[in-house]
C-alpha cells in the first residue's frame, strides 16, 4: 500500500494557519513513513513552503480547486493507483492500517448528517433547489463516512462519487451560491452516504469497527487548540481521543 497526502495552501480560509498545517503534515508524513511508501501531492504555489518535509512530492495543477476536497477527488479521478490510500494531513498512523477484505470503501468513521456542521450547508442547498439535481438530498438522516481515510475498491461506487461530487460542485458554482470551504464536507462526505441510501455498498470504518487500528485524527476544531500536537501526539504511548 502507498499512503498519499495532498495539500495546497490555496484552500486555507486563514493563511495564518499555514504553519500549523505544515507542522501537522510533517508529523503525518513522519508517522506514515514508518510503515509505508508515502507520496505528497501539492501544487507549485505551495511547494516552496514544504521544502523541509522529507518525502516524495508530486505536483498537480490546482487552478480549479476551491473546496477542500477538490484535491482528493481530482486524485481519485485522475492520479491514484489501485494500491493507494489517501489520508488527511491531520491524521497520524501509529501502526499499519488494518483493512478487512470484502468492503467497497474504507473510511475513518461514521458521522451523522443532523450535526450542525452539516445542516448549515444542507439547509442552504435545499433553499436553492438542490433536489433538482439530487432528488434524495436532505430527505432523511444520513450517515456520511469521514474521509480522513479514503480508499475505494468498488470502481462503480468510486465513479458515481466523482460524478456526483462534480455535479454538485458545478451546480453550486453555476447557481452563484456563496459557500465557504467548509461546505466541502457535504460535497466530499454527504454525497457518499447519499449514493448508499439502500446500503448497496459496504463501508469499512477504520475507527468505529473493532479493527485493531491505531491512529489519531485531529478532525474538526480540535487541531486548533493551543499546543494540540504536543497535547495529543504520543512521545511513547499514543493518547487516543
Amino acid at each position: 500500500m502507498v499512503i498519499c497526502l495532498c495539500f495546497t495552501k490555496k484552500v486555507l480560509s486563514d493563511l495564518s494557519k499555514l504553519d500549523l498545517y505544515k507542522e501537522m503534515l510533517s508529523k503525518s508524513v513522519e508517522f506514515a513513513k514508518k510503515f509505508y511508501q508515502v507520496i505528497l501531492y501539492t501544487d507549485s504555489e505551495t511547494l516552496p513552503d514544504l521544502e523541509t518535509i522529507q518525502v516524495e512530492k508530486r505536483l498537480v495543477d490546482s487552478s480549479d480547486f476551491y473546496f477542500i476536497d477538490d484535491f482528493k477527488v481530482h486524485l481519485l479521478d485522475r492520479v491514484l493507483y489501485e494500491n493507494s490510500t489517501l489520508i488527511d494531513v491531520d491524521l497520524f498512523l501509529f501502526k499499519p492500517l488494518n483493512f478487512q477484505e470484502g468492503f467497497d470503501l474504507y473510511a475513518d468513521y461514521k458521522e451523522k448528517s443532523t450535526e450542525q456542521w452539516y445542516t448549515q450547508y444542507i439547509d442552504i442547498l435545499l433553499e436553492n433547489g438542490v433536489r433538482e439535481i439530487l432528488p434524495n438530498f436532505g430527505n432523511k438522516t444520513y450517515f456520511p463516512p469521514n474521509i480522513g481515510i479514503i480508499k475505494f475498491t468498488n470502481l462503480e461506487y468510486k465513479r458515481d462519487y466523482i460524478v456526483t461530487y462534480n455535479l454538485l460542485k458545478n451546480w453550486i458554482i453555476n447557481k452563484g451560491i456563496k459557500l465557504d470551504r467548509g461546505a466541502s464536507m457535504v460535497l466530499g462526505q454527504y454525497t457518499l452516504a447519499l449514493l448508499n441510501v439502500d446500503n448497496k455498498y459496504r463501508i469499512y470504518y477504520c475507527r468505529n469497527q473493532n479493527t485493531n487500528n491505531n491512529f489519531l485524527h485531529l478532525s474538526g476544531p480540535i487541531k486548533f487548540e493551543k499546543d494540540a500536537l504536543k497535547k495529543y501526539l504520543p512521545t511513547s504511548t499514543p493518547k487516543l481521543i
